[in-house]
Order: C-alpha cells, then structure tokens, then sequence
C-alpha cells in the first residue's frame, strides 16, 4: 500500500519561486519517491502557473 503527498511551486516567468531542486531534494531525504511534476497553467492569465510534485511512499 502506498501513500501519496503532493508539494506546489509557484512559478514566475520561467523560474520556479521554490526552488524544484531544493523541493525535491526535502522530500527525498524524508523517504518519499518523486513519481512525477505537472506544469498546471491558467490558460487566462499565463502569469499564474504552478508545478506540483506528486510523491508516494511504501507504508507496508
């Protein structure tokens, strides 16, 4: 059985606000394995983008 956590950066331009590196690295020293990141844009207002980081972690 897994359990998932999901972390947010905001970006600004092309760079994220939240350093990616400094998120995913958090998150792999606590055990959780990163699975995947989705870029999820406001189609409106392109300023307003965010990355979200999807992690499991083997709980058995």
């Amino acid at each position: 059985m897994y359990k998932y956590m999901y972390a947010e950066a905001k970006v600004a331009g092309l760079f994220t606000i939240d350093s990616h590196r400094e998120i995913i690295d958090k998150y792999s020293k606590e055990g959780w394995r990163l699975l995947l990141f989705l870029k999820v844009v406001d189609r409106i207002v392109r300023l307003k983008q965010l990355i979200w980081f999807i992690y499991d972690e083997d709980f058995n």
